[in-house]
C-alpha cells in the first residue's frame, strides 16, 4: 500500500513526466481523430450536442451506416479519450497539488465516469432506444462541466509545479 494522497497504488507511475506526456499526446491524438471520422461519414457526434431538439434532429438525419460508425467511434475513440484525460488531469493534480489531491482527484474521475455513461446512453439511442434524450443531454452537461473543472484544477496544478520548479532553481 502506498501513502499517496489519493490512496492509489498507481500514483508513482501516474505522476512521472513520461506518463503525463503520453497522456497529453493521447488526448491530442484521440481528440483530433474525431474530426476526420465526422467529416468522412458526414455526421455530427452526439457528444457535442446539448439541446434535446438538436440531438433528436441529428438522430433523425443519420443513416443506419452513420449510426453504426458513430457507435464504433464512441467506443474506439471516446473511450481512450477520457482515459487519457483522466490520467493527465489526475496525474497533474496528484503531482502538483499533493496536499489537496485526495479531495480534488474525484473531479477527473467523475468526468471520466460521466463520459462513459454518455457513450452508453448514446449507444442505446443510436440502436433505436427512445426516451433517453433528456437524460443524455443532462449527462452531457455534467460531463462538460466536470471536464472543464478538472482541466482548471489540472492547470492550477501545472502552474504550482512550474512555480515550485522556478523557486527550486533560485
Amino acid at each position: 500500500m502506498t501513502n499517496a494522497p489519493d490512496g492509489s497504488k498507481a500514483t508513482p507511475l501516474r505522476t512521472r513526466a513520461l506518463y503525463l506526456i503520453i497522456c497529453a499526446l493521447g488526448v491530442l491524438l484521440a481528440g483530433y481523430a474525431f474530426l476526420p471520422v465526422a467529416a468522412h461519414w458526414e455526421f455530427v457526434f452526439l457528444d457535442t450536442l446539448i439541446a434535446p431538439e438538436e440531438v433528436r434532429a441529428a438522430l433523425a438525419t443519420m443513416t443506419p451506416g452513420q449510426k453504426e460508425v458513430h457507435i464504433w467511434a464512441s467506443w474506439l475513440l471516446d473511450l481512450p479519450y477520457p482515459l487519457f484525460y483522466w490520467g493527465l488531469f489526475g496525474g497533474l493534480i496528484v503531482r502538483g497539488l499533493p496536499s489537496r489531491a485526495g479531495m480534488l482527484i474525484w473531479v477527473p474521475r467523475a468526468a471520466f465516469a460521466s463520459d462513459i455513461l454518455e457513450n452508453t446512453l448514446q449507444t442505446f439511442m443510436l440502436l433505436g432506444t427512445d426516451g433517453l434524450v433528456g437524460v443524455k443531454t443532462a449527462v452531457t452537461l455534467l460531463k462538460f462541466g466536470l471536464y472543464a473543472l478538472a482541466a482548471l484544477i489540472a492547470l492550477t496544478a501545472l502552474i504550482a509545479l512550474v512555480l515550485r520548479g522556478v523557486r527550486a532553481r533560485g
